[in-house]
């Protein structure tokens, strides 16, 4: 993504060997995105998770590969529809972006062109109302919501488990 770094940098009093160490790259990979004045979405949340108040886009959890996976479920479409409509020629690349929770922003247009564009949220519901929060924290490892889906259903089945051996004893 566009993201002009040096100033940014500087802010923190950081060297390009600081900076790069952070991000977890060499400094002479690091200084030719800062020339470029352009980072992968990727590395641009390393450093939103490591500096205080990291300056990120509004809009910058709004395109991840969860928000994809939504959106493709939504309007029921392969993965080789979607490398086509992200103008990727390589299935294997949607493949790859579905497989970890990763930020997408580079393809922020390609997003857009969902119609309607699905955008994820956590709901939290408490006395009758409900407060919408974005996602703001990318678990390495799949789905996050899937993830605490299955954690719930675990706890259940243990619940009824421990349940069913109760009962079994009282008879």
């Amino acid at each position: 993504m566009k993201i002009e770094l040096k100033p940014i940098r500087e802010s923190y009093g950081l060297t390009k060997a600081q900076f790069a160490s952070i991000i977890g790259l060499k400094e002479l990979f690091y200084s030719q995105y800062e020339e470029r004045g352009e980072l992968p979405s990727k590395y641009v949340y390393v450093l939103w998770k490591n500096l205080d108040n990291f300056p990120i886009p509004e809009d910058f959890f709004h395109f991840t590969s969860f928000t994809l996976t939504t959106n493709m479920k939504y309007h029921n479409m392969t993965q080789a529809q979607i490398a086509k409509f992200f103008d990727i020629s390589n299935q294997s690349t949607i493949s790859g972006y579905l497989s970890d929770n990763i930020p997408m922003y580079e393809k922020k247009e390609c997003f857009l062109k969902f119609d309607p564009f699905i955008l994820p949220v956590i709901a939290h519901y408490h006395d009758g109302e409900c407060d919408m929060e974005e996602i703001r924290d990318l678990v390495p490892k799949g789905n996050f919501i899937l993830v605490e889906k299955r954690r719930i259903q675990k706890e259940r089945r243990i619940e009824k488990a421990k349940n069913d051996k109760a009962q079994k004893k009282d008879t």
